[in-house]
């Protein structure tokens, strides 16, 4: 139902991805929740294209999450995850949109500051 959950699930293998959804059913905290795996499946393509996970009302009614993963310090697939919090009237989608581009600002500093090496953009052409 998180934000930050469903942010390290679409980093995780399919095989471990399986794994963990194979071990029982979807909480229903509240009536926004996911409760499907198809439903939860298809949202952690989503989050995989966009770069970021939404919690629309699934944990808390009234508050929307927004979260990005962070890669660990090296190369073991342990990944962690930043999340922001609003009140539902003020989640704009542009405003998400906008907390989510500064989360990966912020989630590339961690990772940097556990020891991940820098990597670099190579300028087009």
């Amino acid at each position: 139902c998180t934000a930050t959950g469903k942010a390290i699930l679409a980093r995780l293998s399919t095989e471990e991805l399986d794994d963990r959804l194979a071990k029982g059913p979807l909480p229903a905290l509240t009536e926004h929740s996911i409760t499907s795996i198809r439903a939860l499946r298809k949202v952690l393509d989503e989050v995989r294209e966009t770069g970021h996970a939404l919690d629309r009302e699934e944990v808390i009614e009234g508050v929307v999450c927004v979260a990005v993963a962070i890669p660990g310090p090296d190369s073991s697939g342990q990944w962690m995850a930043i999340s922001a919090t609003l009140l539902t009237p003020r989640a704009t989608d542009a405003l998400l949109d906008e907390v989510a581009a500064e989360l990966h600002v912020v989630a590339a500093a961690i990772s940097v500051g556990l020891g991940r090496p820098v990597e670099l953009e190579r300028p087009a052409g």
